[in-house]
């Protein structure tokens, strides 16, 4: 039986030196792991739609969504090799890129609905504050979840615009779940708030929207991306392609079926339904990222968040769509 195994294993090799063609000529291309990181957050649904609705998987790659402590631990695991790619911030890759690091932007992602009073974030006050827009908001009090962060900086842009003198806001560091509580207690002035918190605040009652953010800011802005390594991009120039195949399905079916979006929103975010139902999400689009983040990185540069304007530049893969 071994010799006959021995002779049929000698006779298909034959055949393929002849020339007669490969053996399997129908043989799938094997699938390729790939380890995503990110933080508990509601645009990580693009992920988990691309898993289960398959879209990944037709793109050739086998997906692994994996969570950090925390999001400043996401660029040191994607240098370390921990993740092929990650999820983070724009205001983190430009700084990242500021500081030399070859961080490469490939998809953006936490983009404005376009629509006010329903966006991503917002400033919030008191009911019955007399802070009534961002131009109110000249030496008051603001609180945002980190000092100098991307809230800060994007209050800082948009309260620009609102002709105010950003060095006369006193911004306020607080926890994200207690800023409410610091509000109705009056210790702060104005608070930055994103989803889900918003609408939860908002379902409670006893405030209202000063700035809805980032919308007040530029109706077209994203705020955050997917990143992997420019040595990703030139040693495995497939799987980024792949990647972004599978990540473009997941954007266009989360668009027609925003149910979908929610459902897998909620099962990385535990957020209540009444609240998921409700809440605000990101309007992500295909077209035209590359311009969205040159935009971006023009303002926070204007606030001093970056200081070379080569950055921008550099963060933008050239398989960015």
């Amino acid at each position: 039986m071994v010799a006959a195994a021995i002779a049929l294993v000698a006779a298909t090799a034959g055949c393929a030196a002849a020339g007669s063609g490969p053996v399997d000529s129908g043989a799938k291309e094997a699938i390729v792991p790939v380890k995503v990181g990110g933080v508990p957050v509601d645009v990580l649904a693009h992920i988990v739609v691309g898993q289960e609705r398959g879209f990944f998987k037709e793109a050739g790659l086998d997906v692994e969504l994996g969570y950090a402590g925390g999001s400043a631990a996401l660029v040191p695991a994607l240098l370390n090799g921990q993740y092929d790619v990650i999820w983070g911030g724009l205001l983190t890759g430009l700084q990242a890129v500021d500081k030399g690091i070859q961080l490469r932007a490939i998809a953006t992602t936490s983009c404005s609905t376009g629509v006010a009073g329903h966006d991503l974030s917002a400033i919030l006050a008191r009911a019955d504050s007399p802070v009534n827009s961002g131009a109110d908001l000249g030496g008051k009090k603001l609180a945002v979840n980190a000092i100098n962060g991307p809230h800060q900086v994007q209050n800082d842009v948009l309260l620009s615009k609102r002709g105010v003198d950003v060095a006369t806001v006193q911004y306020v560091e607080i926890p994200i779940p207690n800023m409410l509580q610091s509000l109705e207690m009056k210790q702060v002035d104005a608070v930055t708030i994103p989803e889900p918190f918003l609408t939860s605040a908002l379902q409670q009652g006893g405030f209202k929207i000063v700035e809805s953010t980032p919308n007040a800011w530029n109706p077209d802005i994203c705020t955050s991306a997917f990143y992997v390594m420019q040595k990703t991009l030139d040693d495995k120039p497939a799987l980024v392609e792949k990647f972004l195949n599978g990540l473009r399905k997941a954007y266009a079916h989360n668009a027609e079926h925003p149910e979908a979006f929610r459902a897998a929103a909620g099962s990385i975010t535990k957020i209540e339904p009444a609240v998921l139902k409700e809440m605000a999400i990101s309007k992500d689009k295909w077209e035209g990222q590359a311009a969205g983040i040159r935009h971006y990185g023009k303002d926070v540069m204007s606030v001093g968040a970056i200081k070379n304007a080569e950055s921008i530049e550099k963060l933008i893969a050239p398989v960015m769509p």
